[in-house]
């Protein structure tokens, strides 16, 4: 009875996944191009209709996303260890809930402000973009490794390792918009103060947690 919650949650989750599925298709074929060339991350946000139907997805693929850390226990909070499934995908749901209002807080009040409107709108929501694509490739690798649950501990490494290299990528196509605009000292102060320092705060409350 204790994971009753988890198994709730799994399938509003579910449930999320089957509305999102409609606009994902057309997210997903047109942004693959960002994770070749940065021009392409200020290409698809011209799409207005393409980034209004991502920014829909970010909110619909956000539980799924925390139900499959918890699962896998990608982010194993230690304090949280003893509980059930369900209070540990609170957990995670909270901590990346306070580590994305922390990103809009930094980017609302240290974010560059020399930028067009256009352009502060790539370097605001390019993050969305590489999100939506990571959630999409953590839900073919779930359904690869699904049936096998003796690999599971391969999957949850795959997940990790597919966390990291998205936003190391992400990171870069930023850093090269920013670039484009800023000085490298510039740069590197928007950089440690919309990503470096919101990424520290994530990592230091899961390491302390």
């Amino acid at each position: 009875m204790a994971d009753t919650g988890f198994y709730v949650l799994c399938g509003l989750a579910t449930f999320c996944l089957l509305v999102a599925i409609p606009r994902w298709a057309n997210v997903i074929s047109a942004s693959l191009g960002v994770l070749v060339r940065a021009k392409e991350v200020q290409n698809f946000e011209n799409m207005m209709g393409l980034s209004r139907d991502r920014n829909l997805l970010v909110g619909l693929l956000f539980l799924p996303f925390c139900c499959t850390l918890s699962w896998l226990d990608v982010i194993p909070l230690e304090i949280l260890q003893p509980f059930s499934l369900f209070v540990r995908c609170l957990g995670i749901i909270l901590l990346l809930a306070l580590y994305g209002s922390l990103r809009v807080v930094m980017a609302r009040y240290f974010g560059p402000k020399s930028m067009n409107t256009r352009l502060l709108k790539v370097v605001n929501y390019s993050f969305y973009t590489f999100f939506v694509l990571l959630c999409f490739f953590l839900l073919c690798g779930c359904v690869i490794f699904l049936p096998f649950p003796f690999l599971r501990a391969v999957l949850c490494d795959s997940v990790q390792w597919a966390i990291f290299l998205f936003y190391l990528l992400f990171l870069i196509r930023k850093t090269q918009i920013l670039l484009s605009f800023n000085s490298l000292f510039k740069t590197i102060l928007y950089l440690c103060a919309l990503e470096f320092l919101p990424c520290a705060a994530l990592l230091s409350a899961a390491w302390f947690l």
